[in-house]
């Protein structure tokens, strides 16, 4: 069976060649030290004493603690003026606040630190004939990174304490931010796991959910008038603090996001034709005065009251409400006074009044999303791009951010066209549970995809061709986007996207052949990887095979090219599958259509085959259990979309066909039965499956089949 990347086995199979080089020192030792004894049982894990508080080293230490522990290994945490002499194999941790790290600088045996911000080194050297290993990092938080790195070496390799290192690495995307961007409020992950994963700012609640306008218009939020949407506002400010302080405690920076145009409902009712459109008293004009003073209102308290706020993120291409705070884009409503003013003019009253109280007045960072609905918009139009941002000189405090795709995060969709564009510092997005796929409810590895782009469209772009065209800023969606589920129970298959995304952003040009194995071998042990990871690179095929119909997405441009069949977990009804079908209809792509769920159904069971064969390795019985019930479930909901679609597809055929095309009657009638089992499958059978994802849910899928078999049977 071939693959969509031919080079896929061939790459693996390096892979694995390269790993079990990796692991033979492991293999030789043995995870007990059976074979040959460690070198050392007691390691001494010596840090800078004016570091001792420090939370995010503390963090790491306890990682490492643990990790050594797990191969026999005890460890110690001993300050370094506490040590008159350094044990064989003592760990040294900092930069030139350790005095035993300076001492060996100044000494010449250990080179002075040359990388960057967050850079760090993992060094083995001797002193006085002692083997040691060096941790030492740039910044607060590079010696911190380099022992979570120091900590997956060991979980990879029981050795790697006492081998000989030689480590230099610092981040090639500099700005760094996970968090999930729905539902607002939600801050995932947790702070100490986005530096686990090697980030560096994380997101807290909306800065639109913590003005009181006290200063700017006390009547929108007066305490006597309204109470509820003041307390309301009352409690994001105090999670708020709270997540700041959170953050802050790990050196991590802070970003809080918000839609504009956005202020309490209460609003209107107080400013009526002041920020009201023309043409809708329920929508607020951008271009009227008095709202742009409320905008930059509300900014500047915000950065006065939560000063711990680095980055203020603005998004205008869509607006949700959010309890009590609701709002449109800048687009939306007439304006008298400004009629003249068109969408890029709109745009940049909000880029100047934003740039304005956060760059200049605050001194803080603005990026500004430019996501949007329409084609031809801010997002992917380089026109629009030039239009709105002409004038403005390249600031180190403004940056733009983009989706790596050319509209949202399908398949079938070519890189931004504007990542690189100008000479506006750019951010760019990237999603880890894929709402049009599934959403992590089984394997739907995206390290391809991040490191490259999907093959399936040119050009396809990805981490590497974003930072060749000076990107230097990401943010990764850990979870999030779409509205609905499917809710997960476990998520396994969306960590190892996490894993493969956070390294390329250390170093684009890792293979995310070798970032699967590595992956499965931490969470599935190093026997059962090479399997997992194979199963890993088969999976965005499956998705791509099974979610999309291709003679549909390339021939429907860039927006929705799975046509939102499936979108979250909705599956639509007729109107979709007849349009899918519309453009399928030609000998060649009515064929290539009715075959690719049919090869998704074939490569879902070959990676079920690759989990059968790891299964027996895997020592924990509820991570494989959870991994086997997500394969089961895609393969049943896989079904139920090839015999739906096999099935209405050919009875359009019929029907076109003036209802005398018996072979094609006879297929739709026996796709659209097995249907009618598949989906009973799925809704019965696979929910008693430890562990596994909220269902995809009926949105007129049933009532299509329904009324084809019964027109078929007439």
């Amino acid at each position: 069976m071939q693959f969509h990347r031919h080079s896929s086995f061939w790459s693996l199979a390096a892979a694995i060649m390269v790993f079990a080089v990796l692991i033979m020192p492991a293999e030789s030792l043995g995870w007990t030290a059976r074979a040959r004894p460690f070198p050392a049982r007691n390691i001494d894990i010596v840090t800078p004493a004016s570091l001792q508080r420090d939370a995010a080293l503390a963090l790491a230490l306890g990682d490492l603690l643990d990790a050594m522990a797990a191969v026999g290994v005890r460890g110690r945490v001993v300050a370094d003026d506490q040590l008159d002499s350094l044990s064989p194999y003592s760990v040294l941790v900092g930069d030139e606040r350790n005095r035993w790290i300076a001492g060996f600088v100044k000494e010449g045996v250990l080179d002075p630190l040359s990388v960057g911000d967050e850079g760090y080194v993992i060094r083995s050297v001797r002193w006085r004939m002692a083997p040691l290993l060096v941790v030492s990092g740039r910044g607060e938080l590079g010696s911190v990174y380099g022992l979570f790195n120091l900590v997956e070496r060991l979980k990879l390799d029981p050795g790697t304490l006492f081998g000989s290192l030689n480590v230099v690495a610092e981040p090639k995307i500099n700005l760094r931010l996970v968090s999930s961007p729905t539902p607002p409020g939600v801050t995932y992950p947790t702070p100490e796991d986005a530096l686990r994963w090697g980030y560096n700012a994380v997101a807290v609640e909306p800065w639109t959910r913590l003005p009181l306008y006290d200063g700017v218009a006390p009547g929108i939020l007066d305490p006597a008038r309204f109470p509820g949407e003041r307390a309301w506002v009352e409690a994001s400010r105090e999670r708020a603090r709270k997540q700041i302080e959170a953050a802050k405690r790990l050196h991590l920076k802070v970003f809080a996001m918000g839609d504009v145009v956005s202020f309490p409902s209460s609003t209107l009712a107080v400013f009526k034709d002041e920020v009201a459109a023309d043409d809708d008293p329920g929508r607020y004009c951008a271009a009227k005065p008095k709202t742009m003073q409320l905008l930059e209102g509300a900014l500047d308290e915000v950065l006065r009251d939560f000063p711990g706020i680095d980055i203020i993120m603005v998004r205008t291409g869509e607006n949700y409400a959010d309890g009590p705070i609701s709002g449109n884009t800048p687009l939306d409503g007439k304006c008298a006074a400004n009629r003249e003013l068109l969408p890029a003019g709109r745009l940049r009253l909000v880029l100047d009044a934003v740039r304005h109280q956060v760059v200049e007045v605050h001194g803080k960072t603005y990026v500004h999303r430019a996501w949007n609905l329409q084609v031809g918009g801010l997002h992917s139009d380089p026109d629009t791009l030039a239009s709105v941002v002409e004038g403005i000189p390249p600031q180190e405090r403004f940056i733009l951010s983009f989706k790596h795709t050319e509209t949202d995060f399908w398949r079938y969709n070519a890189v931004n066209p504007n990542i690189g564009r100008g000479k506006i510092g750019q951010m760019v997005e990237y999603q880890v549970a894929r709402e049009f796929e599934g959403k992590g409810a089984f394997p739907n590895y995206m390290g391809e995809i991040f490191a490259s782009g999907g093959q399936e469209v040119q050009p396809a772009g990805g981490v590497k061709y974003a930072y060749d065209r000076g990107v230097r800023a990401a943010w990764v969606w850990a979870k999030g986007g779409g509205w609905d589920g499917p809710e997960l129970k476990a998520g396994i298959w969306l960590d190892a996207n996490q894993y493969a995304i956070s390294h390329l952003l250390w170093n684009p040009d890792l293979s995310p052949t070798t970032l699967a194995l590595q992956w499965a071998s931490l969470r599935f042990g190093k026997t059962a990887a090479p399997k997992i990871a194979w199963l890993l690179l088969k999976s965005d095929n499956a998705v791509l095979k099974g979610f999309y119909v291709e003679p549909y997405a390339r021939g429907s441009g860039p927006w929705a090219p799975n046509l939102l069949w499936n979108r979250d977990d909705i599956i639509r009804g007729g109107d979709a599958a007849t349009e899918l079908y519309r453009a399928s209809t030609a000998k060649e792509d009515f064929a290539l259509a009715l075959g690719e769920r049919k090869e998704a159904l074939r490569i879902a069971d070959s990676m079920i085959e690759d989990f059968k064969a790891a299964m027996p390795a895997i020592a924990d019985a509820d991570l494989a259990q959870a991994a086997w019930s997500s394969l089961q479930y895609e393969r049943s909901l896989l079904e139920v979309f090839d015999t739906y679609l096999t099935g209405l597809f050919q009875y359009y055929r019929w029907r076109d066909g003036g209802k005398a095309n018996d072979a094609a009657r006879r297929a739709a009638v026996s796709s659209l039965r097995d249907w009618e089992t598949a989906w009973h499958s799925y809704n019965v059978d696979i929910p008693l499956l430890p562990g596994v994802a909220s269902l995809y849910r009926d949105a007129g899928m049933s009532q299509a089949v329904l009324e084809a078999l019964k027109d078929l049977q007439k």
